[in-house]
């Protein structure tokens, strides 16, 4: 494709992301806000703080499950009362339950980054370097509390199977989410590390799941048949795969810098995914080492030229491109199982962009759309 066209798509799939998800993200953004007040006062600077930016991606993705299976359904949920339609429910329930899933996501990056020791996120001070150790720390669980919370009060306004199916759902994203992020820090003490199926284990936990529920969960609100819940969950459980991969390329090749405060730090802190076991399989054990141990590889700019030579071209490049083609061509399958409809198809142009493009190319950012990104800002995960 040319380039002209990509830019054209790309506009137009802007376009569409403003018209159909923007006001949706700001929707959760009030939700947020209105769990703040339930806080004391002296907590709710942080507590803003935490939960503040980005464009609120995985309300997005469940916003979008709910409208396939909507229009797939015959109408519009929240509108014609259908039978099994989401609008026996109703979208503000949607809301509900993705201000939960944003206020998991959003305690997973408060411990991340304080983790990691990344001093920035989007750009601005991470909690951690703004309000101490200590404090991201019982914020992160704070946050985790209050998502579970939120989900417990739908109890009384679901249907008993519906909010079943959501707890249960909601449960396994939290416990796939810490047991991902552990297998990550353990990663250095298992020899089995550096093997695939580790890798998968990982991406699956910490980032794949939580987008794959998100989806299973909007369109279980929207009343859909099994088949389609799974064929849903399915497609963000692969574009999660294609997420992270991307996020872990642009770890490698120093675009981290300027978002996080520091970049090539898998190497360094022993974290794994697909771009090191890659370059493990490539250029050897000994010389991956030989990165991870380079004085300065993990604040200094242009430290990095020889790995990001690797990663951007030549056999890593093809096989990374590879990996994430294998997970993008498995998403689109699963969309393929799904009725035709106009917001099937807005989910295929919106995912493409989302997940490939507006997130990790510096070149195609989206500034001031949707949970409050910026122009000094690039979107984050």
């Amino acid at each position: 494709m040319e380039a002209g066209a990509g830019t054209e798509r790309g506009a137009r799939t802007r376009a569409l992301y403003e018209q159909l998800l923007a006001p949706v993200a700001r929707q959760v953004d009030a939700e947020l806000t209105n769990e703040g007040h339930n806080l004391p006062a002296e907590l709710r600077d942080m507590y803003d703080y935490a939960v503040g930016g980005g464009m609120r991606f995985r309300p997005c993705l469940m916003y979008l499950a709910y409208l396939v299976c909507s229009a797939g359904m015959g109408g519009e949920c929240g509108r014609d009362g259908g039978d099994g339609c989401g609008s026996c429910i109703g979208l503000d329930n949607l809301i509900q339950l993705a201000s939960a899933v944003e206020l998991l996501h959003k305690a997973s990056l408060v411990h991340d980054d304080l983790i990691d020791g990344d001093t920035l996120r989007r750009g601005r001070q991470s909690f951690h370097e703004a309000f101490g150790s200590e404090r991201a720390v019982v914020m992160g669980d704070l946050l985790v509390a209050m998502a579970h919370d939120v989900v417990e009060r739908m109890r009384s306004v679901l249907p008993t199977g519906v909010y079943s199916q959501i707890r249960s759902r909601f449960n396994k994203a939290h416990i796939d989410l810490c047991r991902g992020e552990l297998l990550e820090l353990v990663a250095s003490l298992c020899e089995r590390a550096l093997a695939r199926d580790y890798v998968d284990r990982v991406i699956e936990g910490k980032t794949a799941s939580l987008m794959e529920q998100s989806m299973a969960m909007g369109a279980i609100i929207a009343g859909a048949p099994a088949a389609r819940v799974d064929a849903l969950a399915r497609y963000g459980r692969c574009m999660g795969f294609v997420f992270q991969t991307i996020n872990d390329i642009n770890n490698l090749t120093g675009f981290d810098l300027g978002v996080k405060g520091q970049a090539m730090t898998d190497l360094a802190l022993g974290r794994v995914g697909y771009p090191v076991l890659g370059l493990a399989m490539i250029a050897g054990a000994e010389e991956t080492g030989l990165f991870a141990r380079a004085p300065g590889i993990r604040r200094v700019e242009g430290s990095g030229d020889a790995l990001r030579e690797l990663v951007q071209g030549g056999q890593l490049c093809v096989w990374l491109e590879g990996i994430i083609c294998e997970y993008a061509g498995r998403a689109r399958q699963a969309l393929e199982a799904l009725p035709e409809c106009g917001a099937r198809d807005a989910l295929d142009a919106i995912g493409r962009e989302m997940f490939e493009s507006w997130f990790w190319n510096p070149e195609a950012r989206v500034d001031s759309l949707g949970g409050g990104c910026s122009e000094e800002s690039p979107p984050a995960n």
